[in-house]
């Protein structure tokens, strides 16, 4: 909820970003730095964002109001400001926050370009993950995978922590992780996919040395593949039949609540879980609406409804590219249980990694991946051994 606190909190935080982001250029800069040695002006910014925040942080709603706005750049903020007072005041609310403020806190001090020198960034990133727990830790981790770059938890863990930091969160999320973990075919347990690109996911046409197939041209996506994977992620995949329907359906449900999935759902992501009879008509392209359907009713009498809902609407059916009727929120986020190995050498950012993301971004936007996968590079030594 707006409040008139959280509002002028946002407004200080890009009031800081703007006056410290006006300059370009090294003579632009070093011109910059000596005018705010005169001036001071960014630290007297600074310093009425650190008021603002402390007045934020007498209401806890406030606080996560500024820190999950989408007018708020997270990781411009940490960049353009250089005091550590902003860090200290998060540090002490960090038991308040949710699990998704805590991914958004994780990934925009990942990328600030000095984090892996900069003690004080590493050491909360690591006490933002160990304050994490159970179920909470599963969706942390996959909402660093899904960020669609080379920015994710693997290279967090292994390639920006020094050696006692590495330690620490490797074996908090290990500890976590073989709480969570059940028997392979245990239907409750959660899944990570870890696939090949070349030759899996797309054809390398048999150019060397991506593959040696030539079945398909180079960069062909194969048939079915994306469905497979999208199927093997089901995680009731080995429920065993049922001859009655209603039992099945009852005992996939308690599976679900059992491991509290429906409870995370529903407080981190809006929504809450199919109880029965409810679906969602599509009434414009960006827009849907729940109904209740009965049992009686009839599949004449919904598309009736349906009409009449576009109707009310204004839209037409043209304009509608996808389903019209679904039987689970549209608004539901598909968590990355995707991770993809690729032999090519991790270089400068994500140089060599960037045309593969940039597939990966065309799949999801035409709905044809179910969600945003992590891809794992290899290291320059190993691909030079080869």
């Amino acid at each position: 909820v707006e409040t008139p606190t959280a509002v002028h909190a946002v407004c200080c935080i890009n009031d800081v970003i703007t006056a410290a982001s006006s300059y370009s250029g090294l003579a632009h800069v070093l011109v910059a730095k000596l005018r705010e040695e005169i001036t001071g002006r960014i630290r007297n910014l600074e310093l009425k964002l650190v008021h603002a925040l402390t007045g934020c942080c007498q209401n806890l709603d406030d606080l996560l109001y500024v820190l999950n706005c989408p007018d708020v750049d997270l990781p411009r903020l940490f960049l353009n400001t250089t005091s550590t007072e902003i860090l200290v005041l998060l540090q002490g609310q960090l038991r308040h926050f949710d699990v998704v403020t805590k991914a958004r806190l994780v990934d925009a001090l990942q990328r600030q370009p000095d984090f892996f020198v900069t003690r004080e960034q590493q050491e909360f990133v690591v006490e933002l993950i160990e304050r994490t727990e159970g179920e909470e830790l599963t969706v942390l981790k996959n909402i660093l995978d899904e960020g669609g770059d080379f920015y994710n938890l693997h290279k967090l863990i292994f390639l920006d922590l020094p050696a006692d930091l590495h330690a620490r969160a490797k074996r908090h999320i290990r500890k976590w992780g073989e709480n969570l973990s059940g028997p392979i075919r245990d239907p409750r347990c959660p899944i990570k996919i870890l696939s090949d690109v070349d030759d899996t996911l797309y054809c390398s046409g048999g150019h060397f040395p991506a593959g040696c197939d030539k079945r398909f041209p180079k960069g062909q996506v194969y048939p079915g593949v994306l469905a497979f994977l999208k199927e093997l992620g089901v995680q009731e995949q080995s429920e065993p039949q049922e001859a009655n329907n209603e039992v099945k359906l009852g005992r996939r449900k308690s599976l679900r609540k059992s491991l509290g999935w429906y409870k995370l759902q529903e407080q981190f992501f809006g929504y809450k879980a199919t109880q029965g009879g409810d679906i969602w008509l599509r009434k414009s392209k960006d827009e849907w609406m729940k109904v209740s359907v009965p049992d009686t009713e009839t599949v004449a009498s919904l598309k009736d409804r349906l009409a009449r809902v576009r109707q009310e609407a204004g839209s037409l059916h043209h304009e509608l590219v996808d389903a019209d009727i679904s039987f689970q929120p549209p608004q539901v986020r598909v968590m990355s249980n995707l991770v993809f190995l690729s032999a090519r050498p991790h270089a400068y950012k994500d140089y060599l990694e960037s045309k593969t993301y940039q597939l990966f971004e065309r799949l999801r936007k035409s709905r044809k991946l179910h969600c945003m996968p992590t891809l794992l590079a290899g290291k320059m030594r190993s691909s030079g051994e080869i």
